[in-house]
């Protein structure tokens, strides 16, 4: 989508229906107006929508997965506690590192399961 003006469109062949009616409605000025701006407006929240994710194919399964790996990260973050067992923090350091160079691996951003470090039991 992009902006459009007035200009832009065939109102001639634009058919608005009203409900319950079987015949295209004529357009006053004014809606027409509304109709340009509410498009427009529309236009431009989509451009700036950060939940629509942008870009390639691949641009998008690695922000997705960057997304999953944070995930993870955050979820044993309790691990690397001062509170927590030295051996705790040491068994599950490898696997944090794994998910840190998720981005380096050489099947980014097409990683399959057997790609993904295996969480610590």
């Amino acid at each position: 989508m992009s902006k459009i003006t007035k200009e832009d469109i065939d109102w001639d062949n634009f058919p608005a229906f009203v409900a319950g009616s079987s015949e295209p409605k004529v357009l006053s000025e004014e809606e027409k107006d509304w109709i340009v701006e509410n498009h427009n407006n529309e236009e431009e929240m989509l451009k700036n929508d950060p939940t629509i994710i942008k870009g390639t194919e691949d641009e998008q399964r690695a922000r997705m997965l960057r997304n999953v790996r944070n995930d993870l990260l955050s979820q044993s973050d309790w691990t690397q506690q001062p509170d927590v067992a030295e051996e705790t923090r040491t068994k599950w350091q490898p696997y944090r590192q794994a998910l840190r160079d998720l981005p380096t691996h050489e099947n980014w951003p097409n990683l399959e399961e057997s790609d993904l470090p295996t969480k610590p039991e």
